[in-house]
């Protein structure tokens, strides 16, 4: 699973996306603004808790952050 932080210029808004490994979103939910996540964080997308294990930042791209999600039980 990964989560695709991104700003859709169209509609002015940040999104966070939970996308599984086809590329699938899976969960799609607005975000207030532009978030700053940490290497081992726990977040809540949807209904489930994922950890952050890996991630890509760009502060020049819409796409602002990748991040490679751990399912938490």
């Amino acid at each position: 699973m990964k989560m695709i932080h991104r700003y859709d210029n169209k509609s002015k808004l940040w999104f966070s996306e939970l996308v599984n490994q086809e590329g699938t979103v899976l969960h799609k939910e607005k975000s207030s603004s532009e978030k700053e996540y940490k290497l081992g964080q726990t977040i809540k997308l949807g209904f489930k808790e994922y950890k952050i294990v890996d991630y890509d930042y760009s502060m020049y791209s819409a796409i602002r952050l990748v991040a490679k999600l751990m399912e938490v039980e």
